[in-house]
Formats: structure tokens, sequence, C-alpha cells
């Protein structure tokens, strides 16, 4: 127990906390960052899976309008 006691109740180097606060700080801001991102890119993505689904439901309807006059099956 004496070796633990030496170890974990020791005071810390001098500006130690300050380093830790700071890394922690920018590993923080740099993951939010990354999460807000994908996020961004997740909706993007969406967006564009959608405005595709609308194009091509759109493009069938008119392949399907012009298929007795152009002899077009679908």
């Amino acid at each position: 127990m004496a070796l633990f006691r030496r170890f974990f109740y020791r005071k810390p180097p001098d500006r130690l906390l300050e380093i830790t606060e700071r890394v922690y700080g920018m590993l923080r801001v740099t993951f939010s960052c990354i999460l807000m991102a994908l996020y961004l890119i997740f909706c993007d993505l969406v967006n564009f899976l959608t405005s595709c689904d609308e194009f091509a439901l759109r493009l069938n309807m008119l392949v399907n309008r012009a298929g007795p006059y152009f002899h077009v099956r679908i």
C-alpha cells in the first residue's frame, strides 16, 4: 500500500492540470467539429437521395406517358 500511496497521493507537477485541460479542450472541440461535419454530410446525402428518388419517379412518369407514342414499355 505504501507504493500506491507514493504514486497516487502526490501533488501533480506544476502546470500539468493546465496542459491536460488544454488538450482535453482541443480534443473536445475537434471531436464536436468532426461530428458536425459528419451530420452535415449525412443530411446532404439524404437530401440528394430523396431528390434522386423524385427525379426517378418523374422520369418514369414521363416515359410511361410517352410510351404509347414511341412504343416504349417499362
